[in-house]
């Protein structure tokens, strides 16, 4: 990728991070209030986009330092880097969530209870 593109990239993921920041305070308000599982769900979901995007603008960011002597080619690879880190947390967010799926099917465990009392004072 050249450096015009990381740079228009990396301008997109900030673009998209701070959207994500903005949606998980409307998400964190929205459980507060429903403590609802299926939101919670969401807001999870949320997060997990932000560690990702926030993954992706460090690599973009590294991937801009401009070639130097130990570096003649630049330092590209910390886009393919951070696209690796990526994948790996969602391939193992995919196996702890599936293997938790199948559990609940085969064995029956019941509803997730969520302890709220740290919110009352």
């Amino acid at each position: 990728m050249r450096l015009s593109e990381i740079s228009k990239a990396k301008k997109v993921v900030l673009l998209i991070l701070l959207s994500n920041l903005f949606i998980l305070s409307l998400k964190i308000y929205l459980f507060l209030m429903t403590l609802s599982l299926v939101v919670l769900a969401y807001l999870t979901d949320t997060f997990i986009d932000i560690m990702n995007d926030s993954i992706a603008f460090i690599g973009l960011r590294k991937a801009m330092v401009p070639a130097d002597k130990d570096h003649p080619y630049g330092h590209g690879k910390y886009e393919a880097l951070s696209r690796l880190i990526i994948s790996i947390f969602v391939f193992v967010s995919v196996i702890e969530i599936s293997s938790q799926s199948i559990e609940r099917l085969i064995i029956g465990k019941g509803f997730i209870f969520v302890d709220f009392d740290f919110l009352t004072f």
